[in-house]
């Protein structure tokens, strides 16, 4: 006897249709159960934590290389040099010009003050002058120009130098019963500035501020670039003073 099969109806296109002898039932498609799912899931998840730990290190890299290049070893030592250099460059300084221009405390403070003037400006014109755009930063120093070892801090650091000899000259002239040209207004100035270059040289725990501050403070630094044409006029001014004098 032949064996016969009878297959379920299947309907399609062409109406009931029967299955052929000997062919098994149909398996549905195979599905993802939910242990696949989620340990997918948790591959791609890793995978992406993955990358974005390789980005960061990537950054961490150039960030690294930055506040080494800020900050190195043994520049304490050279910026509390710099301040002395400051301080004794100026003293002699003033005591040079005191002798040539006679005893003329007036001349001596002009033409000191436009030697200072003149060095710290062109240093400030030097550091607007490579201002770059930085992320967290409007606009800020190149790391190796805002470096403890750098000719930007080396100016602060011979600059607050300057006023510290004037602090002394002021002392010194009140110990001896004169009052100076405008001291009050002298000492409050220097206190000021004091703050400003001291917390700028010496503040140097987080490279971000460190690099924020000594930027301002070398732009604000070129405001001392007015102050050569207040000198050269107070020096011009007195020198016809002196010549209607002797021409009386």
């Amino acid at each position: 006897q032949l064996p016969v099969s009878i297959a379920a109806p299947s309907c399609s296109s062409g109406g009931l249709q029967r299955k052929p002898a000997g062919e098994g039932p149909r398996r549905a498609p195979a599905r993802m159960g939910s242990s696949t799912l989620a340990s997918a899931a948790f591959d791609t998840k890793a995978s992406e934590r993955g990358a974005s730990v390789e980005s960061a290190e990537e950054g961490a890299a150039p960030a690294a290389e930055e506040a080494a290049e800020l900050h190195r070893d043994g520049s304490l030592r050279r910026r509390c040099l710099a301040i002395s250099q400051g301080l004794v460059v100026s003293s002699i300084a003033y005591g040079g010009v005191f002798a040539v221009s006679g005893g003329d405390s007036q001349v001596t403070e002009d033409v000191v003050d436009l030697i200072h003037s003149t060095y710290t400006s062109s240093v400030a014109l030097r550091g607007m002058a490579s201002l770059r755009r930085r992320v967290g930063h409007v606009l800020a120093l190149p790391a190796a120009m805002a470096s403890d070892d750098s000719a930007v801090v080396r100016m602060f650091c011979r600059s607050i130098g300057y006023f510290f000899a004037d602090v002394l000259l002021i002392i010194s002239e009140r110990c001896a019963g004169r009052k100076p040209h405008l001291w009050q207004g002298r000492l409050a100035h220097h206190a000021v500035q004091a703050v400003a270059n001291l917390t700028c040289i010496f503040r140097t725990e987080a490279m971000e501020q460190t690099l924020a501050l000594r930027s301002v403070l070398c732009i604000a630094y070129f405001a001392e670039f007015s102050n050569i044409f207040l000198r050269l006029s107070n020096m011009m001014r007195r020198g016809g003073a002196v010549r209607a004098q002797r021409g009386i």
